[in-house]
């Protein structure tokens, strides 16, 4: 996973960072910032999720990719 820090600025929301004036954030400021850590939290729990898939997805190209001719003509016999 890329870090943030290293993230184009342009995936971000305008206004996430520096939010806070004097140490406090407004109330409808906070309320973003509770649906943007919650927004990130699920996307976290997806990433998580699909690792395994993803994962399991790229072995699955590599392999193909190394076939032969005579490997892939059996393997799609074997489908049809």
């Amino acid at each position: 996973h890329t870090p943030l820090e290293k993230l184009d600025k342009k995936h971000f929301a305008k206004g996430a960072r520096g939010l806070e004036k004097n140490g406090v954030a407004s109330a409808p400021q906070e309320g973003n910032l509770k649906e943007i850590a919650l927004m990130e939290a699920k996307l976290n729990k997806l990433c998580d999720l699909l690792d395994e898939t993803i994962l399991r997805t790229k072995d699955n190209v590599v392999k193909k990719q190394a076939l032969t001719y005579e490997e892939i003509e059996a393997e799609r016999l074997e489908v049809s």
